[in-house]
């Protein structure tokens, strides 16, 4: 993990973002800091080299983290672009954007095609999650509407009309779970059942999820602190977990804006190693979770045993006892802007390693079509030549109307051949000879 290198960019109420980097050990440094946008960022999401953002002014922004320069941009929806999810490993395969203007569009990395775009929100979005598989996706909107999306035929598959306001989703990382969040509670449903499983509460309001492992989330509030909760199965009740707080993360003054976990090519599955958390005072930090199994085990070991706390919604009250409590970081990052997102991740030997071969493999296959269009040409081109040779039929056409009959047009009559200036002379003179034989024979009929 040393030799690990973490990427961290977050935007800005301005317009801006900024990269850092840096290694366990070693402080971050800045990569790159530059406006690209005339708006508030509203969203961010890497992977890999590629970096996308969303902003106020409509427009997405497609970065190359690796090169630090601008790709292209993105110009599609007519409203502020609300959220931005990326699907693909090692490089991204697939964009979904959101928007205000209740639209999600699906865009096709390797060269930007709209492949779809899914309209079926009366209101705007405002948070999306694509399921583990790549083939579905759940979206929320200000109509509070839960949707489920078929993403390879671009339709609606399924909707939920709720009672209540909506502000994230998020899939479990096997996709058997999906977390929907309300104002200050957490609803954990079940995919097979259709039906909530857990309910967990937060005093203030939660303003971020994120799921580092099936059994434990991330959830961070506008009082400043990340909880971990942990999910057991109650054995008795197949629809129904337990839920409790094993975690506290503190470390932030102000309302969290974003949590992103943080996986290497070694940890795609099992609990994310590290996570990062942003909060609007500008602060980010990055968490170590590659000690959190004996605290998981723990909670386990100490879980009620009875089936009436299944029926009670989890909530974490002022003095409420906690089983831990971590403030120590990894990085610790604090800065004077207003953060609005935060984009995260880690790159290591291995995946920087099967990036170079996935963009060593499209240069070869890219060399590969124009080779054999270069020799379909060549092909061609010899067929031509191949073809027997005729000479230029050319057709002369003369003005009547002018004393001295001037040609006026030639036109070519045989493909594959243009004519030439004595093709031109010759199909004259011949044209020359036949008005004279036809004056000839019009005279001696006048005779």
């Amino acid at each position: 993990m040393e030799e690990c290198t973490f990427f961290l960019t977050f935007g800005t109420y301005d317009g801006a973002f900024f990269g850092y980097e840096g290694k366990i050990g070693s402080a971050l440094k800045t990569v790159f800091a530059f406006t690209p946008h005339g708006g508030c960022v509203r969203c961010l999401a890497s992977q890999g080299p590629l970096l996308v953002s969303g902003s106020t002014d409509e427009i997405i922004r497609i970065f190359n983290s690796r090169r630090r320069q601008e790709a292209g941009t993105l110009m599609e929806h007519n409203g502020s672009i609300t959220c931005l999810e990326l699907f693909g490993s090692p490089q991204a395969s697939h964009l979904l954007s959101g928007s205000d203007d209740g639209s999600v569009c699906i865009w096709r990395a390797s060269d930007w095609e709209l492949l779809h775009k899914l309209k079926g929100h009366r209101g705007g979005i405002l948070s999306l999650s694509i399921h583990p598989s790549g083939k579905l996706a759940l979206s929320i909107g200000k109509d509070r509407c839960l949707k489920l999306w078929n993403l390879l035929t671009g339709r609606c598959a399924y909707t939920n009309n709720l009672d209540r306001d909506l502000d994230l989703v998020m899939w479990s990382p096997k996709g058997d779970r999906y977390a929907l969040s309300s104002a200050t509670e957490v609803m954990i449903y079940d995919v097979e059942s259709a039906e909530v499983v857990t309910r967990l509460r937060h005093e203030r309001r939660v303003s971020a999820l994120a799921f580092v492992s099936d059994e434990l989330l991330l959830s961070g509030g506008d009082d400043g602190s990340v909880r971990m909760w942990h999910f057991s199965v109650v054995a008795e009740k197949k629809n129904q977990l337990l839920s409790r707080v094993i975690a506290l993360y503190q470390g932030h003054q102000a309302r969290i804006r974003s949590i992103v976990p943080m996986r290497t090519s070694q940890t795609e599955e099992g609990v994310a190693p590290f996570f990062a958390s942003g909060s609007s005072d500008g602060r980010v930090r990055v968490w170590d979770l590659r000690d959190i199994d004996p605290v998981v085990k723990r909670s386990e070991e100490n879980r009620p045993k009875s089936e009436n706390n299944t029926k009670k919604e989890v909530a974490i009250l002022p003095g409420e006892e906690i089983a831990d409590s971590f403030t120590q970081t990894v990085f610790d990052l604090s800065s004077d802007v207003r953060l609005t997102c935060l984009s995260a991740n880690i790159v290591d030997t291995h995946s920087q390693h099967k990036v170079d071969q996935h963009a060593n493999r499209k240069k070869q296959q890219k060399r590969q079509r124009e080779e054999a269009s270069d020799k379909a040409a060549e092909s061609n081109d010899e067929a031509v030549s191949a073809m027997p040779k005729k000479k230029a039929k050319v057709v002369i056409e003369y003005d009547k109307s002018t004393p001295k009959k001037k040609a006026t047009t030639a036109a070519v009559a045989v493909a594959g051949k243009s004519p030439s200036a004595q093709d031109v002379k010759e199909a004259k003179w011949q044209k020359k000879k036949e008005m004279k034989k036809e004056k000839k024979k019009q005279k001696q009929q006048q005779k």
